[in-house]
């Protein structure tokens, strides 16, 4: 097993940041038109799609001195990142944590929402933002596994800096299969980033 030097922690997420999100500020332009341009108050609806499969990997998380796994995907629209989302299990702590990776420019209110099939609600809390996007957290109770094994989509929504509320729409079919699934080798995962870096 590998180390992760914290899987909640904002200093390990820095990396991933830089990887996955440099170009979803021009997602951001085109949101902030679509809500500008909207006949009423009603939210802008977006819907996503995965820029690849679920990735899993596990390791040990040296601040919480427990191993951890976590599964992960970006989604993006017209080509551009928009979200990553991942999915924390800290199994000696049960606790499970979830991370978005969202453009600055759509997340003018610090605690977006989301639900699991327009059903779970929860809250979230931004934890800090970046030129190239925000994190921001939710831990929720164990339960909520098995409702995002079960769900269809997750839904994200907020307020821009334009103060239109907008709603995400993310897919999560395979999500089940991920997380009950092997996780990657890190030399592979290492290999990987390392080659998404160069690429960048």
């Amino acid at each position: 097993m590998g180390e992760l030097s914290s899987s909640v922690n904002i200093a390990f997420f820095e990396r991933d940041l830089q990887m996955r999100a440099r170009s979803a500020a021009a997602v951001a332009v085109i949101v902030s038109a679509m809500l500008s341009s909207a006949a009423d108050a009603r939210p802008v609806h977006l819907a996503l799609r995965p820029l690849q499969n679920w990735l899993k990997a596990c390791g040990l998380d040296k601040r919480l001195g427990e191993p951890t796994c976590y599964v992960t995907r970006d989604y993006g629209a017209g080509g551009q990142t928009v979200l990553g989302l991942s999915v924390h299990d800290l199994q000696k702590s049960h606790k499970v944590v979830l991370l978005f990776i969202i453009p600055p420019e759509l997340i003018a209110d610090s605690h977006p929402r989301f639900s699991i099939d327009g059903g779970h609600v929860g809250a979230t809390a931004r934890q800090a933002c970046f030129p190239n996007g925000c994190f921001v957290r939710a831990d929720v109770d164990r339960s909520l596994l098995e409702v995002l094994k079960g769900g269809d989509e997750l839904l994200l929504w907020g307020r821009t800096q334009s103060r239109g509320d907008f709603i995400l729409h993310a897919p999560l079919s395979g999500f089940a299969t991920a997380f009950d699934g092997e996780p990657i080798d890190p030399k592979l995962l290492a290999r990987l980033q390392k080659q998404h870096r160069l690429q960048q």
